[in-house]
C-alpha cells in the first residue's frame, strides 16, 4: 500500500525537518511525501529540498503563493496525492517509527478511517503534557461521537482511504480551524469505518498561552460547524438543539465586554432553541443588562468593527454565488454578521415595521434585515454597516445619513433600472463589480465614493478536473439572467448543423427551458437539458466541456463566468456588459461580432485547436486566482473596512 504524506506548511522553517525526518524513518517504506507551503517565504522551501534530496522516495513541494488557509492548503495536497491512503502530518507534529505501519494495517482490512493515540508536547519545551486514546465509541457511532465533541484532537494522527476521500470531498474552507473535526463527520456520514489504533504514535505539538482572540474564534467555529449540521437526521432533533444552544451561548459569553448587542442576539438564538434552560436565560438577562448599561465610548474611541450584511439570494448553491464572501469574513474580529434567511416570521415582524416605516410594498423580509441592522447599529459599536446586496435595500439607502457609513454592493447593470437611483441618501460607498458602471452610479444614494471589486468565486471548489476533456466536443450554456438566448440558439443550430455529433449541455431554468427563445434547440440530438443540478454535478460539467456559450443582453458579473474561469473553462461571448473586467479580450478572446457565425467559430477554434484551448484554460484558471478567489476579495472588502473605519463618522460629515 502507498501512502501519500500529507504536510501543510505555514511559516514552518523552524519545525518542518524535524517532521520530515519522522517520516523518513518509518518502517511502511512505501510512501511518497507532499509539501504545500500556504503562502509564506521563511526558508521552508530550501529545507524540504535539502532533507529530501537524498532519499529514494517521490517528495513534492508547492507554494500556493498567497495565504489561503489551512482548508485550501489540504484541499491542494488531496489533489496531488497519488497514493492508495493518505496520512496527514502537520509541519510542527512527528511521528513515531511504526505509525504508517499500523495506520497500513487497519487500511487494508476495510478501514475508511484510522486514528492513533497521540501524546501531546509543549513545543517550546519539548515535555509531555498529556496522553490521549480515542474514545471507543467513535469505532461504534463514529457520528454521534464527532458530532457531539472533537474526539480526533489533531489530524497529524489520522490515516485516511483514497476511497474515502474521494467519497467525502473536500475541506470547507469557510472553517479557518476546526476543518478537520467538519471533514470526519463528513466521512462518517458517508459511511467510513473508523478504526482506532491505540498505540501513541503520533507527537503534537501544543502551544501555549492561546489568545482571547483565539478563544473568541474557536468559539465562532464551533457554533459554524454546528450551524452546517443542524439538520442531520444521525442525530436526535433534540441534541442537535441542545449543542447548537451551547455553542452559542459559548460565543455570547466571550462577546458580552465588548460586543454586548451581538451577544444578546446569540443568546435569544439560544434561548429559542432551549427555551428551558435557565443558564440561557441567565445570560441572556446579563447580556441585555450590558446593552441598557454599558458606557457609551468617547467620541474619539474608533467602532469596533463592520456590521456585514449578508443577503442571500434565492438560486445559490452551497459553494456558489455572491453570498460566500461571508464564508470568508467569518471568524474576522472586524467583521460583525448578519445572516438573512427568508422565513415565515421575518416577512411578518418585517411588514409590521415597513407599516410603521409606511415602506412600499416588497419582500418584508428585506425590510426585517434592515431593522436587525437598525438594532445591531444602535446597541453596538460598529464602524459602518456593509449590505452586500445593495438593490435589495433601495428604501433604506434613501433615507437621510444616520451616525454610522453605509457600503452598499450593486450587482445589477444600469440597463434593468427602469428610474434612476436618487442622488441623496445615506450611502458612503458604492461597491461596483464592474467599472464600466462608475459613471452612472457617481454619487446615487449621497454616495460618497465609488470603488470596483469583482464578484467572487471559490478556486479550492471550482477547479480543473483531472481527467482529460472527452473527444467529442461538448458546448455547454448555463444560467439565464440577461442571457442572450436567441442568439444562444442560432449559435447552437449552426454548429450543430456543421457539427453534427457534437454535444450541447443546457443549464438553465425549466420556464426558460421550455420558453420560445429556446425551442429551436430542444429538438437537436445532441441537446441535453439539466434541471436543478447541484455544484457537484455543475462543476463536473465545467470540467468536461470544450467551452462556454454564454452571450449577454448585458452583465456585471455572474456566478457562471467565474466558475468557468476557475474551473479553466474557456468562455465564448462577446464584448458586452462588464466581460472585460472578467478577462475578456485579454485572459480569452471575444468574439469578433455579436453573431451566431462569430460565436461559432470561436467554439470551432476551441475544438480544433487543443493545444491553444489548453492555454486559455491555464491563463483563465490563474486569472480566478490571482484575482477572484474568496480571500483575494475578502482582503479588498476588509481594507476598504479599514479605510472606511478611519473616515469621519458624524451624519453632518458624511452628508457633506
Amino acid at each position: 500500500m502507498k501512502i501519500s504524506v500529507l504536510i501543510a506548511a505555514y511559516r514552518a522553517a523552524p519545525t518542518i525537518a524535524q517532521a520530515i525526518a519522522s517520516v523518513q524513518a518509518q518502517s511502511h517504506a512505501n510512501w511518497e511525501l507532499i509539501v504545500v507551503e500556504d503562502g509564506s517565504d521563511d526558508g521552508t522551501a530550501a529545507i524540504v529540498r535539502a532533507v529530501t534530496s537524498a532519499g529514494p522516495q517521490s517528495v513534492r513541494y508547492e507554494n500556493l503563493g498567497v495565504n489561503r488557509g489551512v482548508a485550501a492548503t489540504r484541499n491542494r495536497l488531496l489533489q496531488l496525492a497519488r497514493g492508495d491512503a493518505v496520512a496527514f502530518l502537520d509541519a510542527d507534529d512527528w511521528w513515531s517509527r511504526d505509525h504508517l505501519h499500523r495506520g497500513a494495517m487497519h487500511l487494508t482490512v476495510g478501514a475508511g478511517l484510522v486514528v492513533t493515540g497521540v501524546r501531546t508536547f509543549d513545543l517550546a519545551t519539548q515535555q509531555t503534557i498529556g496522553e490521549f486514546r480515542p474514545p471507543g465509541l467513535l469505532e461504534i457511532d463514529p457520528v454521534g461521537a464527532l458530532f457531539d465533541e472533537s474526539v480526533i484532537i489533531t489530524s497529524s494522527c489520522v490515516l485516511m482511504s483514497r476511497a474515502t476521500h474521494v467519497t467525502t470531498g473536500e475541506f470547507d474552507p469557510a472553517f479557518r480551524i476546526g476543518e478537520d473535526r467538519d471533514y470526519w463527520l463528513r466521512a462518517a456520514i458517508a459511511g467510513a469505518a473508523v478504526k482506532i489504533e491505540p498505540a501513541l504514535t503520533c507527537h503534537y505539538a501544543k502551544h501555549l498561552g492561546s489568545s482571547m482572540g483565539q478563544t473568541r474564534l474557536v468559539a465562532a467555529q464551533a457554533v459554524r460547524f454546528y450551524e452546517k449540521h443542524r439538520t442531520l437526521a444521525a442525530v436526535p432533533a433534540a441534541r442537535r438543539r441542545r449543542l447548537l444552544s451551547h455553542s452559542l451561548t459559548n460565543e455570547a459569553r466571550l462577546l458580552r465586554t465588548d460586543e454586548p448587542g451581538a451577544s444578546a442576539r446569540r443568546l435569544w438564538r439560544a434561548w429559542r432553541l432551549t427555551p428551558g434552560n435557565p443558564f440561557v436565560v441567565a445570560q441572556l438577562t446579563l447580556s441585555c443588562a450590558r446593552v441598557i448599561f454599558k458606557r457609551r465610548p468617547a467620541p474619539d474611541t474608533p467602532p469596533a468593527s463592520i456590521l456585514f450584511v449578508a443577503d442571500e439570494l434565492g438560486g445559490q448553491c452551497r459553494y456558489s454565488g455572491i453570498h460566500q464572501l461571508a464564508r470568508f469574513l467569518r471568524g474576522e474580529r472586524s467583521v460583525h454578521l448578519i445572516h438573512t434567511p427568508d422565513t415565515r416570521l421575518r416577512r411578518l415582524v418585517g411588514k409590521a415595521w415597513s407599516l410603521l416605516r409606511r415602506g412600499p410594498v416588497r419582500n418584508q423580509s428585506q425590510a426585517f434585515t434592515e431593522l436587525a441592522a437598525t438594532w445591531a447599529l444602535a446597541t453596538s459599536p460598529l464602524a459602518a454597516v456593509h449590505f452586500l446586496v445593495g438593490e435589495n435595500h433601495d428604501p433604506y439607502l434613501s433615507l437621510p445619513p444616520g451616525k454610522q457609513p453605509v457600503i452598499a454592493t450593486l450587482h445589477m447593470p444600469a440597463s434593468v433600472r427602469t428610474t434612476p437611483p436618487p442622488r441623496t441618501g445615506r450611502v458612503h460607498t458604492l461597491v461596483l463589480l464592474t467599472a464600466r458602471e462608475r459613471d452612472f452610479y457617481a454619487g446615487a444614494w449621497g454616495s460618497r465614493q465609488t470603488v470596483v471589486i469583482p464578484h467572487g468565486v471559490d478556486t479550492d471548489f471550482f477547479q480543473p478536473g483531472s481527467d482529460p476533456v472527452p473527444p467529442t466536443p461538448s458546448i455547454l450554456v448555463v444560467g439565464r439572467f440577461l442571457r442572450d438566448f436567441p442568439l444562444t440558439a442560432a449559435t447552437v443550430l449552426l454548429v450543430a448543423a456543421r457539427h453534427p455529433t457534437w454535444n450541447f449541455d443546457f443549464v438553465v431554468p425549466g420556464d426558460a427551458w421550455h420558453g420560445p427563445d429556446l425551442a429551436a434547440v430542444r429538438a437537436l440530438p445532441g441537446v441535453r437539458w439539466h434541471d436543478r443540478v447541484d455544484d457537484e454535478a455543475l462543476r463536473r460539467l465545467y470540467q468536461n466541456s470544450t467551452c462556454h456559450l454564454t452571450p449577454f443582453k448585458d452583465c456585471t458579473a455572474n456566478n457562471a463566468l467565474v466558475e468557468s474561469l476557475a474551473c479553466g473553462l474557456p468562455i465564448v461571448t462577446t464584448d458586452r456588459g462588464g466581460v472585460r473586467d472578467y478577462g475578456g479580450g485579454t485572459v480569452y478572446p471575444l468574439a469578433a461580432a455579436h453573431t451566431p457565425e462569430a460565436l461559432a467559430d470561436l467554439c470551432e477554434r476551441y475544438a480544433a485547436e487543443p493545444a491553444w484551448r489548453t492555454d486559455i484554460a491555464a491563463a483563465s484558471r490563474t486569472f480566478a486566482v490571482q484575482t477572484l478567489a474568496w480571500p483575494v476579495i475578502a482582503r479588498r472588502y476588509l481594507a476598504l473596512y479599514a479605510q472606511i473605519e478611519r473616515a469621519p463618522h458624524s451624519p453632518s460629515a458624511l452628508a457633506a
